[in-house]
């Protein structure tokens, strides 16, 4: 039958916690700014308790979800995974993060920083084609090919599912 299910995932139905996380962080960020520059501070604590209730909601829904059996073995390999990947992915960037507080700490850039670090770039070095062009052709550039290149791996997903 085409309703029975005979794959291992959880197809998600459409839901508003995206949408309202987004509204309340939007909320929150704006609240913030009124916040410091001491107009008021209500508009901040309800976006605090905005995304706090849209934090609550959503888990309570996925864990709804797993408690329906929702999530079989495969779903929970790939909660996992992301979970790990998260995790991992904050590691480096406090890594990096203290690898430059402390380099800077230890070697300060000053007026002798050429003479100790070295010239960047180096003089004999040619500057490439995207060096020279403004940023803003750069960033408008790369905001037309990231969407395009999503539209045809969403294509290309689609269409190799028919098959």
């Amino acid at each position: 039958m085409a309703h029975e299910k005979n794959h291992d995932y959880h197809i998600l139905p459409p839901s508003a916690w995206p949408l309202l996380g987004a509204l309340a962080c939007f909320v929150l960020l704006f609240g913030s700014v009124l916040y410091f520059h001491d107009v008021t501070s209500f508009v901040m604590i309800a976006g605090f308790l905005f995304t706090f209730y849209v934090m609550y909601g959503w888990w309570a829904e996925v864990v709804h979800e797993s408690n329906t059996g929702d999530h079989t073995p495969v779903v929970q390999i790939g909660l996992r995974y992301g979970v790990v990947l998260f995790i991992m992915s904050e590691v480096m960037f406090f890594a990096a993060w203290f690898w430059s507080f402390f380099k800077h700490a230890l070697y300060p850039m000053g007026p002798e920083s050429p003479m100790v670090d070295g010239q960047f770039p180096p003089a004999a070095s040619k500057p490439s084609i995207l060096g020279t062009c403004p940023l803003s052709i750069r960033s408008s550039c790369f905001a037309q090919v990231l969407p395009q290149h999503g539209h045809t791996m969403l294509w290309r997903t689609r269409t190799t599912a028919r098959i």
